[in-house]
């Protein structure tokens, strides 16, 4: 790991985690993740990895028979599934969404985040397809009533999809991007934000009990509940909001939208065959059993291939 130049300097209240790495497989590694000034003239990071390990750290390093304080930059080394994370020089299969990606929209210059953000969408999307359902998209809101109570998003949305899953969608599955886009709070003076999400497995929607829920637990509203007739193009669109100028926060998915371990399937995969699974493996395993997905990941590691059959 080289020097970094950037040294850290806590009364700046900007980003201060961009750090230059050697060469080593990972390339140059940014983190864009945002920050704000804090109530009691701290920096507040949503990120807590980038709060931790952001501006690098001095380490004790024997020099010519001396012990020298050597300053390391942060390597991302923890970030690899994170949006906000950009391996600049990096060869990841979410920087290459080609392989399975034919919107005459995508251009390779797009940032690392949306380019990602295409990948995991359309392997999700067509799971979905392959299991025979229908999209939906929504927009979950936040009020100043939430914001006033201190009501925790997270907790919140957690419940709300157990409860949704339990009741009335048993594979309900979805992707999130949650951005700044409502008005002005007059709690917090900043934009409040809105969570615009895709999901399937959810053919019939309790629309009216998942407003009443949703205002009852989070004390706001519910919009949309359409059905998707395009998902290609409802995920282009998606992911304009992942720009600068449309206040992007993050983004993520349920754990079932591809399988789960999809990603950590892929990473080994490549690590072990020098490239990485395609699109229809993938959609294969998704449609699996627990069990029988369980022995295919296992010979996919090992072999390359989903059975023993078929290395025959």
């Amino acid at each position: 790991m080289s020097n970094s130049s950037v040294q850290y300097n806590p009364s700046l209240k900007s980003c201060q985690a961009h750090v230059d790495v050697a060469s080593s497989g990972n390339g140059v590694f940014e983190c864009h993740a945002p920050s704000s000034d804090g109530v009691s003239g701290s920096i507040d990071y949503p990120c807590l990895v980038k709060k931790k390990y952001g501006a690098g750290e001095f380490k004790s390093v024997f020099v010519d028979g001396r012990l020298c304080s050597h300053f390391s930059a942060y390597d991302g080394s923890l970030c690899h599934g994170c949006q906000w994370a950009v391996f600049v020089d990096g060869d990841s299969p979410f920087t290459c969404p080609n392989n399975g990606v034919t919107d005459a929209t995508f251009d390779r210059n797009f940032s690392y985040k949306r380019r990602r953000f295409y990948v995991r969408s359309f392997r999700g999307a067509m799971c979905g397809i392959a299991k025979g359902y229908r999209f939906r998209w929504f927009v979950l809101t936040e009020s100043d009533e939430a914001l006033l109570q201190g009501i925790d998003f997270g907790k919140e949305f957690h419940r709300f999809t157990t409860w949704l899953k339990k009741v009335h969608c048993k594979d309900f599955q979805y992707e999130v991007v949650e951005h700044r886009q409502g008005g002005i709070s007059k709690v917090t003076l900043e934009q409040r934000r809105n969570w615009h999400i895709i999901s399937y497995g959810s053919d019939w929607l309790p629309v009216m009990k998942m407003r009443e829920y949703w205002l009852g637990h989070f004390k706001s509203t519910i919009t949309g509940m359409a059905e998707v007739k395009n998902i290609d193009k409802a995920i282009v669109y998606l992911a304009s909001y992942l720009g600068d100028k449309e206040k992007f926060v993050r983004s993520w998915s349920s754990q079932g939208w591809v399988y789960r371990g999809w990603i950590g399937d892929t990473k080994k995969y490549h690590s072990r065959f020098g490239v990485y699974p395609d699109k229809d493996v993938l959609c294969k395993l998704s449609l699996m059993s627990p069990v029988e997905r369980e022995y295919s990941r296992m010979c996919m590691s090992e072999t390359g291939y989903l059975s023993l059959e078929e290395c025959m």
